[in-house]
C-alpha cells in the first residue's frame, strides 16, 4: 500500500477516491492466506503491541506501516494510517486553472484558480467535478499582450481543462471498479461461510434474483475467480 497512485485529485483534500482503492487492496489482502498466516506467525498476542522487527517485515513484506489484523475491516480513516501518510503530499496539484495579466478564463462567470465562482456579488462554491463536466469555456484576453504570450497561455489553459475532463473520466471507470470489487466480495465471503453452495444458489442470495439463469451462474462463477486473483497477489495492482 506504500506504492503512489497514479490518480490525483483536483482540490487541496485528501483523495477519497484514493482512499478507496487502498481500502479494497486491504480487503483483499486480509483474505490472503499467506498473510494470514503471517500475522498468526509474528502476532501471537490478540491485541498485543507488535515488535519493531515485526513491523520492519510487514513493512517490507507487506508494505504495511503496521501489522494489520485481518479479522478486521478497517475503516477509511484507518486505512490511511494503515497506508504511508507521506503518499498524500502529491494528492494536490498545481491550480489547473492559471490567472494572468494577459488571459483570464470564463465559463461564463469567472472561476478562480481556487475553484471559487464570483457571480452576482456573492463568492459560491462548486465542485470539482462540475467543473470538469464542463465542455465550452470563454476565454478574456488582454489584446496589449504580444501574440507569442496569448497563445502560450491560451495554450496552456486548454490543455490543463482537457486533462480534468480527461481526469473525471478515469475517477468514473475507477468508482465503477471499486463497485465491481465489493461485489467480488460479497459473493466471495458467502461462498466462504457456504463451501457447499452452489452458483445458483449464490447467485440468489447475493444477486439478489428468483430463479437464477445459467448466465448469472456463470457470472458468479467468473466473480469468484477474478476475486481469488486479487486475494491471490492481483491486490497488488489496485495501486
Amino acid at each position: 500500500m506504500a506504492k503512489k497512485s497514479k490518480l490525483k485529485h483536483p482540490t487541496g483534500h485528501f483523495n477519497k477516491d484514493y482512499l478507496l482503492l487502498n481500502f479494497c487492496k486491504w480487503e483483499f489482502l486480509r483474505r490472503n492466506k499467506k498473510y494470514q498466516r503471517d500475522y498468526e506467525r509474528w502476532i501471537r498476542k490478540p491485541g498485543g503491541s507488535p515488535s519493531l522487527k515485526a513491523i520492519d517485515y510487514f513493512q517490507k513484506k507487506w508494505e504495511l506501516s503496521y501489522p494489520a489484523d485481518y479479522k478486521e475491516s478497517l475503516k477509511l480513516k484507518e486505512v490511511l494510517n494503515l497506508s504511508n501518510p507521506n503518499e498524500f503530499a502529491y494528492a494536490k496539484i498545481p491550480n489547473f486553472l492559471p490567472i494572468s495579466e494577459f488571459v483570464e478564463c470564463l465559463t461564463p462567470e469567472k472561476i478562480f484558480s481556487d475553484g471559487r465562482v464570483l457571480g452576482g456579488g456573492r463568492i459560491k462554491y462548486i465542485s470539482q467535478e462540475k467543473l470538469a463536466k464542463v465542455s465550452t469555456i470563454i476565454l478574456k484576453v488582454n489584446l496589449k499582450a504580444h501574440k507569442k504570450e496569448l497563445f502560450k497561455e491560451i495554450d496552456e489553459i486548454i490543455t490543463k481543462w482537457q486533462d480534468r475532463k480527461k481526469k473525471y473520466g478515469e475517477l468514473i471507470v475507477l468508482r465503477k471498479r471499486v463497485g465491481d470489487w465489493k461485489k467480488y466480495l460479497k459473493v466471495y465471503d458467502y461462498k466462504a461461510q457456504n463451501p457447499e453452495a452452489t452458483l445458483k444458489t449464490i447467485a440468489k442470495k447475493t444477486l439478489k434474483i428468483e430463479e437464477p439463469l445459467r448466465s448469472d451462474e456463470d457470472k458468479i462463477y467468473k466473480m469468484l475467480k477474478k476475486c481469488k486473483e486479487l486475494i491471490d497477489g492481483d491486490y497488488a495492482k489496485i495501486i
